[in-house]
């Protein structure tokens, strides 16, 4: 059993015994988490063993059937129904597919979160926008629609609308998907330039070894249901549990 890390000085989530049942399948299993506040947190592991379903228990997409979400000090079953809608305007989320809007531009994706969430007038939420696609490097590409823009381009637009609330919690899933290395490695690295901007806790879902390491402060692994805290690149690296060995070598 993982037990929550002595390392981390000011965690900002906190997974204590958290399980997650679905028709009576088991699919998370006591699992203890810690995540400093502005770290870089990546998690891997083959294939349907559960990454994506812990990266939603932390979003609040799905409630753990045992066990407690604590964000930022704030334990979540504790929390009034306001009290988890700001907690949803605080984090952003890159799913795996982009979710993008196919019928509207570039600017209007960014920001409809603004306006629909937040209420901002169409000025204030289109200045916002412009500035995060500037970030992403989508400037030029305001005016075009998704299907107008290649996979790289669509991946950089999901991570600016993510980016729409000024969230202090990201979470990526799988955010370089269906890309290819050159572009793999250029959205890795906007991802952690915008959480440096920022100082962000990010928590980001990754399937390929070299991306993971490039990205993250600490990783951890999920293997069926279990999660298996490996620390740094180094430390995952030379890490005693077979199962990371094992993965690590049939990725190199």
């Amino acid at each position: 059993m993982q037990r929550l890390s002595a390392t981390i000085n000011e965690p900002f989530i906190q997974l204590a015994g958290v399980s997650l049942s679905i028709d009576g399948v088991r699919y998370l299993k006591d699992i203890h988490l810690a995540v400093g506040r502005g770290e870089i947190l990546a998690i891997m592991g083959p294939s349907g063993e559960g990454k994506s379903l812990l990266l939603k228990v932390i979003a609040g997409l799905m409630e753990p059937t045992a066990g407690e979400v604590i964000i930022g000090g704030k334990k979540r079953s504790d929390a009034t129904t306001e009290e988890r809608r700001e907690q949803g305007r605080r984090t952003g989320m890159l799913f795996q597919r982009g979710a993008l809007f196919d019928s509207l531009t570039a600017l209007e994706n960014v920001s409809f979160p603004q306006v629909e969430t937040l209420g901002r007038g169409r000025a204030q939420s289109d200045a916002t926008s412009h500035s995060l696609l500037e970030a992403v490097g989508l400037s030029e590409a305001a005016a075009r629609y998704p299907s107008e823009i290649s996979g790289g381009m669509q991946k950089r637009l999901a991570i600016a609308r993510a980016l729409s609330l000024a969230p202090e919690l990201i979470l990526y899933d799988d955010p370089t998907a269906g890309l290819d290395p050159i572009t793999s490695r250029k959205i890795i690295r906007l991802i952690k330039e915008l959480q440096q901007r920022d100082r962000s806790t990010v928590v980001v879902v990754a399937n390929e070894t070299a991306r993971a390491f490039q990205v993250a402060d600490r990783l951890a692994f999920v293997f069926r249901g279990e999660l298996v805290v490996t620390g740094t690149a180094e430390e995952t690296r030379n890490h005693s549990d077979p199962r990371v060995a094992k993965f690590l070598k049939g990725q190199s």
